[in-house]
């Protein structure tokens, strides 16, 4: 029992070392200083809604992931594409509306 008890941590610390290479240039991204927002066309008021435009990048990111997944988890990744597809779509509503 001892044994099966250390290996199932050692196992897991292996696979997350070997993982970890194929999404350094990812955390690298996510770890950089966010930009300040850029200045309107000259106006001098900062981009309008910055976060909103920064969680449009992440979930188009993840898109790609979950489009490209090797394994269907159950219908779980499937779901979790449509709702990334439905996320998007209600933030390009919110950057729309607020152009009215």
């Amino acid at each position: 029992m001892n044994r099966k008890a250390t290996t199932l941590p050692v196992a897991l610390v292996l696979v997350m070392l070997l993982a970890f290479p194929l999404f350094r240039s990812r955390l690298a991204a996510a770890l950089r200083p966010l930009p300040r927002p850029a200045m309107a066309a000259g106006v001098g008021s900062p981009e309008p809604h910055p976060a909103i435009r920064m969680a449009l990048r992440a979930l188009i990111s993840a898109r790609q992931d979950l489009r490209h997944g090797a394994r269907d988890f159950g219908g779980h990744r499937v779901r979790a594409l449509r709702l990334t597809n439905e996320a998007i779509q209600q933030c390009r509503v919110a950057l729309a509306y607020d152009r009215r």
